[in-house]
């Protein structure tokens, strides 16, 4: 049986009603979940520090180990809303990745070679793994992949389009093993979003440190509220492609169905393409706990645990 990890981002932790998260963290024990992400915008160390704190104290008491996760530190990952991408990457334009132009090339991403933005983060993440004290680090759709950078510490490593790919994989290997050192014996994750280049998940495979690789995607239609489809490549499709690599590598493969933006009628189909995605038998499944945009978030999650609860029965670590 897989690992099962819960993930919720930080929207609303500085609201808190210790009844009521311990009554969540046993109904994901309840549900098979063994673990849970807390995703954590860096302005959080401000307004809800002590609530962080006390999230991890309560998933310990459930028998679930807490997963510290990036909330779009830098520009540089997902788990949060978008306009929370730290106040300090918006103070420090000469942080962000440009393009030739020496404008960015999408949107607001921090270049992981400014030494800047390096030490900023480096220090930002220590404080929070010593605070904290979680059990393990998940990186949440690293971005950027598809646009080099041209700033001058960029150009000084060589060809900006030959460079980039590599520097970033040896980004995150490095935070990942800045986490082992901090917290020995704790796990790393990492999930790219489908149809980034094949070189990245190569290179990001082949980095020392990192536990678990995989891929996040849709098993249902999604919708937003202004009745957009969400266009993105389907799990089933994109594990193919990245899967093998991850194996290839000797990783843990992990894997993301997303449960969120799913439109009424469509819980049926995520609980039959799930069925199909655990018989591939990944180390590792992530849900959101709820998730968001859900248009019946209670149906969906009870899919959810009717499809674990029909997995073979094993003992799970604790």
């Amino acid at each position: 049986m897989p690992e099962i990890i819960f993930y919720r981002y930080s929207h609303g932790y500085s609201v808190f009603n210790p009844r009521e998260v311990r009554e969540e963290y046993r109904e994901i024990k309840r549900m098979g979940g063994q673990a849970v992400g807390l995703a954590v915008t860096t302005e959080d160390k401000v307004y809800c520090s002590l609530e962080l704190r006390r999230h991890v104290e309560m998933m310990h008491q459930a028998g679930l180990k807490a997963i510290f996760v990036f909330g779009r530190w830098g520009g540089l990952f997902a788990a949060a809303a978008i306009n929370s991408s730290s106040r300090e990457t918006f103070k420090h334009p000469e942080w962000w990745k440009v393009g030739p132009d020496g404008k960015p090339p999408g949107c607001i991403v921090c270049c992981v070679n400014h030494p800047g933005f390096r030490r900023y983060f480096f220090e930002e993440a220590e404080h929070f793994f010593r605070w904290m004290e979680p059990d393990g680090l998940l990186m949440d759709e690293p971005k950027d992949a598809n646009w080099p950078c041209y700033c001058q510490y960029c150009r000084s490593k060589g060809n900006p389009r030959q460079i980039h790919v590599g520097s970033l994989a040896a980004f995150l290997g490095e935070v990942a093993r800045f986490f082992k050192k901090l917290r020995p014996g704790g796990s790393t994750y990492l999930f790219h979003m489908p149809g980034q280049p094949v070189p990245f998940y190569e290179e990001t495979a082949a980095q020392e440190g990192l536990d678990y690789l995989g891929v996040d995607g849709p098993l249902c239609l999604q919708k937003k509220a202004d009745g957009r489809v969400l266009s993105k490549t389907p799990l089933l499709e994109s594990m193919k492609t990245v899967l093998p690599i991850v194996k290839k590598y000797g990783k843990k493969t992990l894997v993301v169905p997303e449960n969120f933006l799913v439109p009424a009628g469509e819980e049926k189909v995520y609980a039959k393409n799930l069925r199909k995605l655990l018989q591939e038998k990944p180390d590792a499944v992530v849900f959101h706990y709820y998730g968001f945009g859900n248009e019946n978030p209670a149906l969906l999650m009870r899919k959810i645990e009717q499809v674990l609860r029909s997995l073979p029965s094993e003992k799970t670590p604790e």
